[in-house]
């Protein structure tokens, strides 16, 4: 391989995964396209750098799956979604491709772009709520949810600079989790609210020696949580936790949408069990027990709310 070979593959793979890390809250949904365009340049070098390629049993799982998402969203669904899915097999030529720049050092680099990107999102955040007087963040080309999802991600992902890190930067790379949970409560995001003592529970499993550090973020998050001027998102959280203990009626009106879309879906999928409805085609699929108003038909809300229950319809 010569030497500009090698440098073009090392200058797509940084733009893509900087793009990865750097650009989910700025960009949304047009990100997305955007590193699939980079996925495909790089993916182009390998074709002529044509470096070793190995597919284990992982790889051939994954193939596998979207093949068989393929073919239903074929049967049912508009072709155009099933163009959004066949990209998940690329990433076994993509792991390949990558593989060719793993060098010692790479991870402290992917370690501080995630710190960046979920700097970013903090500062994007707060702005909203703060200055554009936003009820809840969102991000730009995102929405409440996936933005909040994004930033937590990264904010978890820059705690693997801690493994080998000195100076300053080893304890700059605790400042993840707090941010990323900053975004989650300017989001009023409540998934990700309940996944943060999780996540500390794996940091703890997986890192046994930065567990001091550790320590100090997770108090940090606590304050953020105690400290939080608006606990509504919070008080939710535990009085659905209360009223399902409790067997009685759940007074959060999100809940009922909730059960409302679950029920439907899943009379759905009894009926097409096999090849679902595609893709593009949840209102329909749902219309019959969703009631008056069609959920899936609102700007606001394409989707059943439940990974999930969105594959299986």
């Amino acid at each position: 391989m010569t030497t500009a070979m090698r440098k073009a593959g090392y200058g797509l793979s940084i733009a893509l995964i900087g793009a990865a890390t750097l650009l989910p809250y700025l960009a949304g949904f047009p990100g997305a396209y955007l590193e699939m365009i980079l996925t495909l340049l790089l993916l182009g070098w390998l074709a002529g750098a044509r470096p070793p390629i190995e597919v284990g049993a992982e790889s051939w799982c994954l193939i596998a799956a979207v093949a068989l998402l393929a073919a239903v969203f074929a049967i049912n669904g508009t072709i155009a979604y099933t163009a959004n899915f066949l990209m998940l097999i690329l990433v076994v030529p993509l792991t390949a491709a990558l593989r060719t720049q793993a060098a010692p050092g790479n991870v402290n680099l992917v370690a501080r772009l995630a710190l960046v990107g979920v700097a970013i999102p903090a500062a994007v955040a707060s702005f909203q709520v703060a200055v554009e007087g936003r009820g809840r963040a969102a991000g730009w080309g995102s929405d409440e949810i996936w933005s909040a999802v994004g930033a937590t991600v990264l904010g978890w992902l820059a705690l693997m600079g801690r493994f080998g890190a000195t100076g300053l930067w080893r304890h700059l790379y605790l400042l993840g989790p707090v941010l990323g949970t900053l975004v989650v409560l300017l989001s009023g995001s409540r998934g990700p609210m309940l996944a943060i003592p999780l996540m500390f529970g794996v940091a703890f499993a997986m890192m046994p020696g930065h567990r001091l550090g550790l320590v100090v973020s997770a108090l940090a998050v606590l304050a953020l949580f105690v400290f939080w001027p608006d606990k509504s998102r919070m008080i939710s959280i535990a009085t659905i936790g209360k009223e399902i203990a409790a067997g009685v009626p759940l007074s959060d009106g999100s809940s009922d949408v909730r059960k409302l879309l679950l029920d439907a879906g899943w009379a759905a999928f009894k009926l097409s069990p096999w090849t679902g409805y595609g893709w593009s085609h949840f209102a329909e699929a749902t219309s019959t027990w969703t009631g008056i108003e069609n959920w899936v038909d609102r700007p606001d809300a394409f989707h059943l709310h439940s990974d999930p229950l969105n594959f299986a319809v």
